[in-house]
């Protein structure tokens, strides 16, 4: 998927520090992601609507574009 080393040095430190969301941008493309880790107490994660994604084979959940933006 991506040819990068980098992606190795996120720690399980880092997802479980005082931040709720690690954010990861890939050396190359126009894009990141937002790997969350902690919702805080608005939500549980069974409460998330999600949709699948193929990204070169592998199945990831997403939350959908109304989740993200209630009301929008």
């Amino acid at each position: 998927m991506f040819a990068d080393p980098e992606i190795d040095g996120i720690r399980p430190e880092d997802l479980s520090g005082s931040y709720p969301a690690t954010q990861y941008v890939p050396p190359a493309g126009d894009f990141w992601i937002d790997i969350l880790h902690r919702l805080g107490e608005a939500y549980r994660f069974d409460d998330v609507e999600t949709e699948d994604l193929d990204v070169e084979g592998v199945r990831v959940p997403v939350a959908t574009p109304r989740m993200l933006c209630p009301g929008a």
